[in-house]
């Protein structure tokens, strides 16, 4: 990475101030340091004690860049805030009333994989799957695991590693089809 100087832009006599925020690093075609839209976009290393961050931080550039920063999450995601919920065989639907998942907890994760891979074939990202844990539990808290920090943990580790096998069996069969030539 080059360095670019800051000859023509005094830095205020501040002290520098350390702050922790997330930043975007940008792809772009190298050129002069004259061209003021190339500072924007690439990420610039400054060796000076003098140098405020606060003050960066609250420049227009810097808020665009920021709020860009937490919109991150929210792009991954192809699906819905409120993702459609799946309607459990009478069993499933009994227990959960009942407030008592872990019976059934099995065939809720392979009937919830299963209907999220035909409603929502192209989830792939956790913060898919952190929306479909949140709504599953929003609708029957009992699902909730009371002992850890993220109460849609277990129900979103467990439903996307289902849908990660059942996507890994079809990869496999199809493979061993087309090496026999055959319709699976």
């Amino acid at each position: 990475m080059t360095y670019m100087s800051h000859d023509s832009i005094s830095d205020p006599p501040l002290a520098r101030r350390r702050v922790a925020k997330k930043s975007t690093i940008t792809k772009s075609i190298p050129s002069s340091n004259k061209n003021p839209i190339m500072h924007q976009n690439t990420r610039q290393t400054i060796n000076d004690d003098n140098y405020d961050e606060m003050t960066e931080y609250n420049s227009p550039t810097r808020q665009s860049t920021t709020s860009i920063n937490n919109n991150e999450e929210i792009g991954l995601s192809r699906i819905p805030d409120q993702p459609l919920l799946p309607t459990f065989s009478d069993k499933i639907q009994h227990e959960l009333l009942m407030g008592n998942p872990e019976p059934v907890m099995n065939e809720l994760i392979r009937e919830a994989a299963d209907f999220y891979m035909n409603v929502y074939p192209q989830l792939t990202h956790g913060v898919e799957y952190k929306k479909i844990g949140i709504a599953l539990i929003n609708e029957y808290p009992c699902l909730a695991c009371e002992d850890t920090i993220n109460p849609h943990g277990l129900i979103t580790s467990r439903l996307s590693a289902r849908i990660r096998n059942v996507r890994r069996k079809m990869r496999t069969r199809e493979q061993k089809c087309q090496m026999r030539g055959t319709i699976y």
